[in-house]
């Protein structure tokens, strides 16, 4: 009977160990789908490349404005990962309702005015901007940078006139920045910093956009099926010897870097939860 009892035991052992190892394996070798947004998606994209030539994992994406995405993965139970251009409120929203599971914060940027580097537009707010008669155009608020700039501009009052005076909208910033890089009918455009770098514009800090940080953040979907193997993708995006050096690269603060917020900067619900230690790390 002892000897029964102790087979089964072993037995049962195996069989957790052999079923653990399948799954390992399995989780391993599958390919991760992460939703990215337009603006973030030119930093993610070779930090997936250089993922997948470690023999780290493979992965692909799904790149949108930050809004359309949110709305998709709202509608249907699919994906591994998801990174916003702005943590707070797509993926907040998200874990609220239970579809994201874990945030791991990645970096942060600010919304500038871009203008072509060859030419100088002579202007140092908003207002001035407005009246000067530049043309300029914004993101579409179904964008993260569209979406921060209404808020940052709301605060001022000029949201009603900046949205009305602009000369076009664009659904993703990458395809804003591109339209003031070609020179033809705009000559500025509200975008994040990192993508005045990518885009090789000058970025002119206004006074309005003060406080328009946004923090990236990569959410684990709670429909993930190797959630496991997310979570290391979403940590491997910043790790010293990961993504780091490609964020840095392209302008993106980075823990270690000035991912604190300046002096007087109001903090959103994301930065105080990870302030206060609520956001996994």
């Amino acid at each position: 009977m002892a000897v029964s009892l102790l087979a089964l035991a072993l037995a049962g052992a195996g069989l957790w160990w052999l079923t653990r190892t399948r799954a390992k394996t399995a989780d391993a070798g599958a390919e991760l789908v992460v939703y990215c947004a337009a603006g973030v998606s030119p930093a993610v994209a070779p930090i997936l490349k250089q993922f997948r030539a470690e023999r780290r994992g493979k992965a692909r994406l799904q790149v949108g404005p930050s809004g359309v995405l949110e709305t998709q993965l709202r509608l249907a139970n699919e994906g591994d990962l998801f990174i916003p251009a702005a943590a707070d409120p797509y993926l907040l929203r998200l874990r609220e309702s239970g579809k994201v599971s874990e945030i791991v914060p990645v970096a942060r940027m600010r919304l500038v005015l871009a203008c072509s580097p060859y030419g100088s537009l002579g202007v140092g707010s908003l207002p001035e901007l407005i009246e000067s008669g530049v043309s300029y155009g914004l993101c579409n608020v179904q964008a993260a940078a569209g979406q921060r700039t209404r808020e940052s501009l709301e605060a001022h009052g000029l949201w009603d006139t900046a949205s009305r005076a602009a000369t076009a909208s664009f659904s993703t910033v990458t395809e804003l920045a591109e339209a003031v890089r070609n020179g033809g009918r705009l000559r500025a455009g509200i975008v994040w910093s990192t993508t005045a770098r990518q885009f090789g514009l000058r970025a002119i800090d206004l006074p309005e956009l003060e406080g328009s940080e946004a923090v990236i953040g990569a959410g684990v979907l709670a429909s993930s099926g190797h959630a496991a193997a997310a979570r290391r993708l979403a940590r491997y995006l910043v790790a010293p010897d990961g993504g780091r050096t490609i964020l840095l690269r392209q302008g993106y603060l980075v823990d270690g870097s000035g991912l604190a917020s300046p002096p007087g900067a109001v903090r959103s619900p994301l930065q105080a939860a990870e302030a206060e230690g609520t956001i996994d790390e």
